[in-house]
């Protein structure tokens, strides 16, 4: 394994665990999707 190849491996790793958590509570989290929706239409997106 080449120096990049363990920093890819790394950062995949590490960045899409956060990324799941972070869409996971956006649908299940307080709120849930209705509070998502609300906020967006709140913001006229």
């Amino acid at each position: 394994m080449k120096g990049h190849d363990a920093a890819a491996l790394a950062l995949r790793a590490t960045l899409g665990p956060m990324l799941f958590a972070h869409g996971w509570n956006k649908v299940a989290g307080p709120g849930g999707l209705k509070g998502t929706t609300g906020w967006f239409e709140a913001l006229g997106l």
